[in-house]
């Protein structure tokens, strides 16, 4: 029988799946078929019971805010807290409506006492830390009850008054507030600009002592150039001053040499003139001594 390639493949992988199986790991099968188990669902807190207490019912509790173990008293005298079983401390206590609970210091209802009429998450507040020692539970009279609503009535009534004046203080401290925001602004708005301002003129007194400076500088280029340019132009007049003068010179030299040849030559010509006057009327003869010829003698004589 021939096996396939693929088959044996499929052979190997369900091999390796059942020994997972076999051995309890599933990380082998989730690393092989990419199986992830799906995420357990977090079990959602149960809501707390919310207690309501009956007129004439107390709930006393443990520790502060209604935490710990808690008991239900009504309508009952505890002159000693071991007398209904409790061991610990009475640090926080629920309260029926109608109903009064009397705190004391020590046993049998003596000591220093507080009066509570509402929920109270801290006895501390009142004045009573791990004091408690006896209390009283108990229903009030409608008298007792008109007096307590009245004076819940005026507390509520002083607590919304001193929240609207602590509202009226706060939107006045918020309007003072934005105010010395918007007076701050401006104040350093006015300042940028006085800054802007004075940045300007001492740009402008600077560009004017530069544009001065500039000009100074300039003027001096100038004088120093219409000296050197006037000192040249006298040296050129006087250069040609001289040529001139020089050329003038040649000239009168020339034309004095001029009349000099011309009269050299006049003087020529009038003895050349004499000459061929003269030179007719000569007549040369010559004289020797003893007939030697060295001693011969030209004589010009005038006929």
């Amino acid at each position: 029988m021939k096996l396939n390639r693929h088959s044996v493949c499929f052979f190997i992988l369900g091999l390796i799946l059942f020994v997972s199986v076999k051995c309890g790991n599933r990380n082998i099968i989730n690393n092989y078929l990419n199986l992830e188990s799906p995420p357990k669902p977090k079990p959602t807190p149960k809501p707390k019971p919310v207690i309501k207490l009956r007129p004439g019912c107390a709930m006393i509790f443990q520790f502060p805010r209604y935490q710990g173990s808690s008991q239900l008293v009504c309508n009952q005298e505890v002159r000693n807290l071991q007398s209904i079983g409790w061991t610990g401390m009475v640090e926080s206590v629920k309260v029926g409506t109608g109903t009064t609970v009397l705190f004391y210091q020590h046993n049998d209802l003596k000591g220093q006492r507080v009066l509570v009429t509402s929920n109270t998450p801290l006895l501390n507040s009142r004045g009573f830390h791990h004091i408690v020692s006896s209390f009283v539970v108990k229903r009030h009279s409608p008298k007792l009850a008109r007096k307590i609503a009245k004076r819940a009535a005026a507390r509520a009534k002083a607590k919304a008054h001193a929240k609207a004046f602590q509202k009226k203080v706060n939107n006045i401290n918020k309007r003072a507030a934005r105010k010395k925001k918007a007076d701050k602004l401006a104040r350093a708005k006015k300042d940028k600009k006085r800054q802007k301002a004075v940045k300007k003129v001492v740009k402008k007194v600077a560009a004017e002592k530069k544009g001065k400076k500039a000009a100074k500088k300039a003027h001096a280029k100038k004088t120093k150039r219409v000296a050197k340019l006037r000192k040249h132009g006298v040296n050129v007049a006087k250069k040609k001053a001289k040529k001139v003068a020089a050329k003038a010179k040649a000239k009168a030299k020339a034309k004095v040499s001029k009349k000099k040849v011309k009269k050299n030559a006049a003087c020529k010509e009038i003895k050349k003139k004499k000459k061929k006057l003269i030179a007719p009327a000569l007549k040369t003869k010559t004289l020797t001594i003893d007939d030697d010829p060295s001693t011969e003698v030209h004589l010009s004589l005038l006929i």
